[in-house]
């Protein structure tokens, strides 16, 4: 099963690209510590790193992420006190380099996302064991004839402008 879902796009210098993630590097005026996040194409933040107390430190940060994140073996997979589900990206030697949002199901914190080792960004993805369908990213496959689609989900939040093909079921949220 193949999944069109809406595709988050940045404008920079009048050009649209896809963006299915960016980093962002903040400083804490309470600390000045620097913190960088890697946020998903919706904007939502979906890794959060520790503090640096040098802007090149998170620079350093966010290619540990891009080296590190392909690899099964660097994800720590835990529970918080209030139940809910999260994982540490972790270094070859065993430092955190940052830590995922909070998942109310343990399947949303274990869907496997393959990335990019270039940018980290979001490729495909799916629950790991559970199907055999996979979401695979628009803009992320260099010919997108090689993909056709068959559901559209979240086509509530679809801009006026985004035509849904013909034929695919359609979901207003996810389906249940």
């Amino acid at each position: 099963m193949l999944v069109l879902l809406p595709v988050a796009r940045r404008f920079t210098s009048g050009a649209t690209q896809p963006m299915p993630a960016c980093y962002e590097i903040t400083r804490s005026p309470k600390s000045g510590e620097f913190y960088f996040h890697l946020k998903a194409g919706n904007g939502e933040i979906i890794l959060r790193s520790e503090g640096y107390t040098k802007k090149a430190s998170a620079v350093n940060g966010i290619e540990s992420v891009k080296k590190n994140s392909p690899l099964e073996n660097r994800y720590e997979r835990k529970t918080s006190k209030n139940g809910e589900f999260f994982f540490n990206l972790r270094a070859k030697n065993q430092q955190v380099i940052g830590t995922s949002e909070t998942y109310k199901a343990e399947a949303g914190r274990d869907a496997i996302r393959n990335s990019c080792p270039v940018c980290a960004g979001l490729v495909f993805g799916g629950p790991l064991g559970k199907t055999n369908s996979h979401t695979i990213y628009v803009g992320s496959a260099d010919d997108p004839s090689w993909f056709e689609p068959t559901v559209a989900l979240f086509v509530r939040n679809l801009p006026s402008w985004v035509l849904v093909p013909p034929g695919l079921q359609r979901y207003e949220a996810l389906p249940p």
